[in-house]
């Protein structure tokens, strides 16, 4: 995550895109969450024990 974050700073540094780069950057991180959120509600169905 603080990759990300430096290297949006990089390229916002060599490009002056500021606002464009910063809604990649918040997209990502939206998308690596909703996949991680994804994947461990997937891995509780599966590992629930049944009573």
């Amino acid at each position: 995550i603080y990759d990300l974050t430096m290297q949006g700073q990089a390229i916002i540094a060599e490009t002056y895109l500021v606002f464009e780069i910063w809604f990649t950057v918040a997209a990502l991180y939206l998308v690596i969450t909703l996949a991680l959120s994804l994947t461990v509600t997937l891995m509780e169905k599966r590992l629930t024990v049944k009573r």
